[in-house]
């Protein structure tokens, strides 16, 4: 999704079904300014850095916590998301 793009209710509904041992979503709001985009990528971090650690809190295990930090690792480096 590009940061104009809001979700329908169809993809919420979507988001609401989706039933796992470990699940984490993350929103935040995002600019178009050039400025304000790096600022965007710095508050993804630190609510990604928060969501992982409140898993490892809840007992997650250590490998389904690391492999969840590389997909969202992987999914902030993705220009097309």
């Amino acid at each position: 999704m590009l940061y104009t793009d809001i979700p329908s209710s169809a993809e919420l509904a979507q988001l609401v079904d989706v039933r796992a041992e470990t699940c984490v979503s993350i929103y935040l709001p995002t600019h178009a300014v050039t400025s304000a985009v790096e600022k965007d990528v710095i508050v993804n971090k630190n609510l990604v850095r928060d969501a992982l650690s409140q898993l490892r809190d809840a007992g997650i295990d250590k490998w389904t916590v690391a492999a969840l930090d590389e997909e969202l690792e992987s999914a902030a480096e993705d220009e097309d998301l």
